[in-house]
């Protein structure tokens, strides 16, 4: 594995267990869509992506190209972690819900910066700002239905 100094931003929007102590994380990112990426040793608390490679965390992934076509995370920073949907059942099925939809639409590189955007500004408003969820869900499904081509006629 050649290791590169490059690097994405973006979030962790589901995560499958890869082996025993491994992940296959789907990451959204501005760049690229949906990446998925594996983040050998995982699931050791010791180790040094453990906090970024959550779900629902915003995180800088350095990564490395492997042989079977996974992108392999080298190292990890936290740029912003959402604690405050874990805490909250409603909120982290909400978010769940956010996660499953940005990955059922075809998020293309020329739409992946904004559907990034609105899935960060609407976990902001469940974590941070505790706007109720019945406010936020129609604000997403309309956004992300208006992103990807789907605008509904208000007139």
């Amino acid at each position: 594995m050649k290791q590169t100094n490059d690097y994405i931003l973006g979030i962790v929007i589901k995560e499958e267990p890869l082996g025993e102590k491994s992940k296959l994380l789907h990451v959204l990112s501005s760049t690229q869509g949906i990446i998925k990426m594996k983040a050998p040793g995982a699931n050791n608390i010791k180790s040094s992506t453990h906090s970024a490679i959550q779900l629902f965390t915003y995180s800088e992934f350095s990564y490395a190209k492997g042989r079977n076509g996974f992108l392999t995370i080298t190292g990890a920073t936290v740029k912003k972690s959402f604690w405050g949907i874990k805490s909250n059942v409603s909120c982290y099925a909400l978010a769940c819900y956010f996660s499953t939809a940005v990955e059922k639409f075809v998020v293309n590189d020329s739409t992946s910066a904004i559907v990034l955007r609105l899935v960060l500004n609407c976990l902001y408003a469940l974590s941070d700002l505790k706007m109720p969820s019945e406010t936020v869900k129609p604000f997403f499904e309309i956004k992300l239905a208006s992103v990807c081509g789907f605008a509904p006629n208000l007139d």
